[in-house]
């Protein structure tokens, strides 16, 4: 609880490579990955946006999101796709082989 404070209260202070730092130290709880992950992002793309003294585009959030990709203190390492994860998406796809039509 005190590191995800010190995360928030960085982020709020625009101390993005403070929050980075933070953010790679330590191992977070599965449930606050999300959370984590918005501040990496967000971190990313504020400091980008005060470089570039501009407001980003989805294309500049996306080569952002690729270029420094979540570390795997804040990341099961498992890709989303379409809102679902890797396993869940081959489970479905499995399943839709079996029985393309099931009944309710």
């Amino acid at each position: 609880a005190i590191s995800r404070a010190r995360v928030e209260v960085k982020f709020y202070l625009g101390q993005y490579q403070e929050v980075f730092k933070l953010l790679l130290s330590r191992e977070y709880s599965q449930q606050f990955h999300e959370e984590m992950q918005e501040k990496w992002w967000k971190s990313h793309y504020n400091q980008t946006e005060w470089m570039k003294g501009r407001t980003l585009t989805a294309v500049d959030r996306y080569r952002l999101r690729k270029k420094f990709p979540a570390p795997r203190t804040i990341w099961d390492g498992d890709e989303k796709s379409y809102c679902f994860k890797g396993k869940s998406r081959n489970c479905l796809k499995d399943f839709y082989e079996t029985n393309q039509y099931p009944s309710p």
